[in-house]
């Protein structure tokens, strides 16, 4: 008899955009195990044990340790060294079209396959321990959900996270602790303006074409999403494993009651429990540069109309 396919939902699109907030708010829906960006798994969990959004060191999680016994039997259960080595030969965006076809050399695809092998094995016992049907990876890139769509174990489901790129932009040049490392004051990736538009560029493009290539795809403005957060996390999870439950109790207004959580990586307010306010973060339009700014739009105008931006 087959096994179920595992039931995934993938937020994809640019980093800065509202994905932490989504996987948070879909994380207190019944059924749904909000994982954070599970593609940093084997790097920032298996080698360098980061604090996991619950609190507690990776290895010392009761449910990622419980997660890594189902899946590989222990910690010592599987070669993560030999994993990360086979997705960072493979999980880069030149090679997309070869992850999505399959149609590397004898070598790509040997890590292909390696690294397929164990991230089946790794969202099935998420699954399993969770006892969620839907595990929510935000891990964004389109590469990954390309990798995703291959694995036959999977059943994948995509959003397209849309936020102005003047405002990803804006927020890839501030500075940002991540409290995930311990000991250390260490500050998250920054982006110059230039950079953070040509990302934005490929990301929304290439996730969207994963949409057309067969995957069921939902597109969702970060602006629309805080603007009304209830009515937008209703139509997710109607896309993604109807029907959603009659009241999200768990939303009041524009305040998210957030319980505790299990993501792996992702923006630092994944640590926060309790109230968070959804409110739209527009400091972009007063406190970025004006040069910043135009370069931006300049370089992005063609897919900001698209998704419905103006000048």
């Amino acid at each position: 008899m087959t096994a179920p396919k595992i039931k995934v939902l993938f937020i994809g699109g640019c980093g800065r955009s509202g994905s932490t907030l989504l996987d948070m708010m879909l994380g207190q829906v019944p059924g749904f195990f909000s994982a954070g960006e599970l593609r940093h798994f084997w790097v920032r969990g298996f080698r360098e044990n980061q604090l996991c959004s619950c609190g507690a060191v990776f290895r010392e999680c009761a449910l990622w340790s419980e997660v890594v016994r189902e899946a590989f039997g222990g910690f010592d259960g599987v070669d993560f060294e030999g994993v990360i080595a086979a997705q960072r030969a493979v999980d880069r965006l030149k090679h997309l079209f070869k992850v999505a076809r399959g149609t590397g050399s004898r070598e790509f695809n040997s890590n292909l396959g390696r690294y397929g092998r164990e991230s089946a094995r790794l969202y099935a016992a998420i699954g399993k321990v969770s006892g969620c049907t839907v595990i929510v990876d935000s891990s964004k890139t389109p590469t990954h959900g390309f990798f995703l769509k291959g694995l036959p174990e999977i059943d994948l489901s995509t959003v397209l996270l849309v936020r102005d790129s003047r405002a990803a932009a804006f927020s890839w040049m501030r500075r940002k602790s991540r409290p995930e490392i311990r000991g250390k004051n260490e500050l998250m990736p920054r982006h110059s303006p230039v950079t953070s538009a040509l990302v934005w560029n490929a990301r929304n493009y290439f996730v969207e074409l994963l949409g057309r290539t067969g995957s069921p795809l939902i597109k969702v403005r970060y602006e629309d999403l805080v603007a009304a957060p209830e009515k937008h996390l209703r139509d997710i999870v109607d896309f993604a494993a109807p029907p959603a439950p009659p009241v999200f109790d768990f939303i009041e207004g524009h305040t998210l009651v957030a319980k505790s959580l299990h993501q792996i990586a992702g923006n630092p307010m994944r640590f926060h429990r309790g109230r968070i306010e959804i409110h739209n973060d527009d400091e972009w339009r007063s406190k970025m540069p004006a040069p910043a700014r135009l370069a931006v739009t300049l370089l992005t105008f063609p897919w900001l109309a698209k998704h419905g931006y103006h000048w």
